[in-house]
This record gives structure tokens, C-alpha cells and sequence, in this order.
């Protein structure tokens, strides 16, 4: 019920403010005349500086790094990151500075890669968990709910405008506009190629609201059975019995408590081969998203001559490039410590044989320090040492 308020109640409010407001608003050309010299744009670092950019990617490499057991996390701050930058969408649409059409693009395909990028790497890990069942607090799908609907919604007004020509409140650049939609896009070929980002844009956004329709609707079905059930449910009867009529959430047919705090999802288990093929299959599909997702940036920025993108100079480029260096580094040195006690567990168990062997030829008392190391289902490496004294019987000659 909560996810569906909030998709029906927000995006509601951005469309009416996006159609009733921002369509009415036409940038200065004062401001407009301000910022360009000739061809070249004056950009605005605080939004997609160098040091946001390379904390964002910073961040994207993490997810593609990240082991199931900090995977959660890393989605979690990052929808808290770009809930941060859907804000400049605000400003830049119902701002009284001007705006080029070029900015615009750069931040949706920030918000929206990023996003992407998040969720086949927490899709990987809930499918390839050998638990039999991953919990997720409903709080992670209404923030997420907040961030990726009204960003669709933006995105398809965005590109419809473009489609029919009708660019405000945004400015063309002076010298035209170029986009990168998986190619160079001249101005010559904007609408058309506008026309299929709207269709794109659209179609995932009618995807998204019907998928969030039907969990509403299974959420309803099943908070009616709870409240069916509670009729059925005698008051003697004893609550371990009532709890173990669901034995994968004790409780959940009668409680609606415990229905709210958590939803159940099953995990898939493959085998060896299944397992590796998926795993490559994600890693290039997020490579691929990644190196696409730049590049558009990056090139977006140098077509339309968006000066000032390539130095770190003001606090606000500073603070999301520690935190994209904190977190990357964060990642690869827990990849490269489980590793390490991977390598090191191994060696340990080759050594005591080899001591244990030795001692049988020789017939000699050694202490022998072994130890057993086992990889945990979130990656984790776990080892548990061990020391005894073998003593060996005397050789027969």
C-alpha cells in the first residue's frame, strides 16, 4: 500500500508541476548570454564536475567489485547519493538560471546508469545467494520507488519535448546541441533520435508502474488473508503453533507486523557452470553500461565545448570524490584480505600434509599447526586453526 502511494501520489505531483510550471517557464537571455562565449559553454562544476564524476564512477566500480555482504550496503548509499543529485533536476528545470539541453542529458544519464548499474549487480547477488531466502526491509523499495519512478517520469517528458521541438525551459547550445545515444547525434538528427529515447523512456515507465501495481496487489491479497486468518485463529491457541503455520516467516499469515517489516524472496541456487556463465554475463553487462555511460558524459561534455569540467578546485567536487575513493578502496581491500586468507588457508592445508607425511618416514615426534578455511555464503572467509603432536612410529627396515 505505501509503494503504491507513492507512486501514484509523487510522480503525480512532478507531472502536474512539470506540465502546469516548468512548460510556462522560459530561461533568461540575460543568463543564457552569460554563460557561453561564443561556442563555448561555461559549465557548472557543482553539478558534474570532475571530482562528482569520478566519485560516481568510483562508485559504479565498487558495485561491479562488491561481494554479496557489502552489496547491500553499497546500494543503499548509493540511492541515497543520487536522491542527492535528482535535486539538480529540480533546479535546473524550476531554477531561474539558464540551463542548456546538454546538462540536462549529462544528468540523466548519470542518474539513470548509475541506477542500472545498482540494480543487475543486487539482482546478481539475491539470485546467486545459497540462502534459501534473502530479506529485504520494505524501506529499500520505497526509496528506491522515490528515486527511479520520478526519474523515468522526467526522462519521458524530457525526450517528448525534444521529440516535438519544444525545447523550454532549457536552451539549445550556442553552436547547436550533440548527444551521444549510442552514437554521435548532430542537430540535424536531435528530434529523430529524440522521438526514440520518448518511446523508451515511456515503455519503461508503463513497465514500472504495472510491476509496482501488481506488488501493491499482491501486498493487498496477502494483508487480506492475514486478516482472514486472524478471525480463523483461536484465542488459547498457543502463539508457537500460530507461528508455525508459515514456517518460512513465523508469523506473517497472522501478523501484520511482520508482513510489513519484511518481503520474501526466493534464491536461486546453480550450479558450478550456471553460476560462472551468469557471473560473466553480469560483469559485461555492467561493464557495458559503465563504459556507455561515460563515454556519453564524457563526450556530451566535450561536443557541446562545456569548459571548466577538468580540475577539482571547490569543496563540492572534493567531498563525493573522497567518498567514491573510500568506498572503491573500501571493496578492493576486503576483496583483496578474503583473497589473501583464501591463498593462505590453502597453503596451511597443503603444508600439514606434507608434515604429516614426513614424520611418517622419519619416526619423529612435530607439532603441526593446520587449520580449515571455509567461504561463507556473503564471501566471506572464515578460518579455524587448529595444533596437535604426531608422533610417528620408527621405520621398518
Amino acid at each position: 500500500m505505501i509503494v503504491l502511494l507513492v507512486d501514484l501520489g509523487w510522480p503525480s505531483a512532478l507531472m502536474y508541476a512539470l506540465i502546469g510550471i516548468a512548460q510556462r517557464h522560459t530561461p533568461d537571455p540575460d543568463s543564457c548570454a552569460a554563460r557561453h562565449v561564443q561556442c563555448d559553454i561555461i559549465g557548472n562544476p557543482d553539478f558534474y564536475g570532475l571530482g562528482i564524476r569520478l566519485g560516481i564512477y568510483f562508485q559504479w566500480l565498487s558495485a561491479l567489485l562488491a561481494g554479496p555482504s557489502a552489496g547491500e550496503g553499497l546500494f543503499v548509499n548509493y540511492l541515497v547519493f543520487a536522491l542527492a543529485l535528482y535535486v539538480t533536476f529540480f533546479v535546473f528545470t524550476f531554477g531561474t538560471s539558464c540551463t542548456f539541453i546538454a546538462e540536462v542529458a549529462i544528468m540523466l544519464l548519470i542518474s539513470l546508469g548509475g541506477i542500472y548499474i545498482m540494480l543487475i549487480s543486487r539482482f546478481y547477488r539475491n539470485m546467486t545467494t545459497s540462502k534459501a531466502r534473502t530479506r529485504t526491509g520494505i524501506g529499500v523499495s520505497i526509496a528506491f520507488d522515490l528515486l527511479l519512478f520520478p526519474t523515468i517520469l522526467y526522462g519521458s517528458w524530457f525526450w517528448c519535448k525534444m521529440a516535438t521541438g519544444n525545447v523550454r525551459p532549457f536552451a539549445e547550445s550556442p553552436c547547436g546541441t550533440t548527444l551521444f545515444l549510442f552514437a554521435r547525434v548532430t542537430p540535424q538528427r536531435m528530434r529523430m533520435a529524440s522521438g526514440f529515447m520518448a518511446f523508451v523512456f515511456v515503455y519503461t515507465l508503463l513497465a514500472v508502474f504495472f510491476y509496482q501495481l501488481s506488488c501493491a496487489i499482491f501486498f493487498l491479497t496477502s494483508l487480506h488473508t492475514v486478516l482472514l486468518n486472524r478471525r480463523e485463529v483461536g484465542a488459547s491457541e498457543p502463539p508457537d503453533q500460530i507461528s508455525s503455520r508459515v514456517p518460512s516467516v513465523p508469523g506473517s499469515q497472522i501478523s501484520i507486523p511482520a508482513l510489513l517489516r519484511r518481503v520474501i524472496q526466493i534464491g536461486a541456487q546453480f550450479d558450478r557452470a550456471h553460476a560462472v556463465f551468469f557471473r560473466q554475463s553480469v560483469v559485461s553487462y555492467n561493464c557495458g553500461a559503465i563504459a556507455l555511460s561515460v563515454l556519453g558524459v564524457e563526450l556530451t561534455l566535450v561536443w557541446n565545448s562545456i569548459s571548466g569540467m577538468y580540475d577539482i578546485k571547490s569543496p563540492g567536487q572534493l567531498i563525493p570524490l573522497i567518498i567514491g575513493m573510500g568506498i572503491l578502496g573500501h571493496v578492493v581491500w576486503g576483496k583483496l584480505t578474503n583473497d589473501f586468507e583464501s591463498i593462505r588457508g590453502r597453503l596451511m592445508g597443503r603444508a600439514s600434509e606434507a608434515v604429516h607425511h614426513s614424520a611418517e618416514h622419519e619416526g619423529r615426534t612435530v607439532d603441526v599447526e593446520a587449520g580449515t578455511s571455509f567461504q561463507l555464503p556473503d564471501s566471506r572467509w572464515m578460518h579455524f586453526p587448529s595444533h596437535f603432536t604426531h608422533t610417528a612410529p620408527e621405520p621398518t627396515s
